[in-house]
């Protein structure tokens, strides 16, 4: 059962995250479309920390978006974000 700072944690990212991650990570990425969603969860050094990884194809070829994001005292803080060409 999650903890209630990682249900937190999702509905906040979750209600946030596609369109502006995307067109900030990948040039020409807001045209394309995911091709899949995949998120877990696991406790790390700073909290309770949500992974989020995107497969997005783009003229370019794919990219694999990882963002990883922390409940932190103060809220919802983006740790990293990670673009991956495959």
């Amino acid at each position: 059962m999650p903890s209630m700072a990682t249900a937190v944690l999702r509905r906040a990212v979750c209600a946030t995250l596609t369109a502006p991650v995307l067109a900030c990570a990948v040039p020409g990425a807001a045209a394309a479309e995911s091709a899949f969603r995949h998120t877990f969860t696991r406790t790390g050094p700073h909290g309770s920390e949500l992974h989020v990884v995107e497969a997005v194809a783009g003229p370019d070829g794919t990219r694999f978006i990882t963002t990883i994001h922390h409940v932190g005292p103060d809220g919802v803080r983006t740790k990293r974000i990670r673009s991956q060409a495959r």
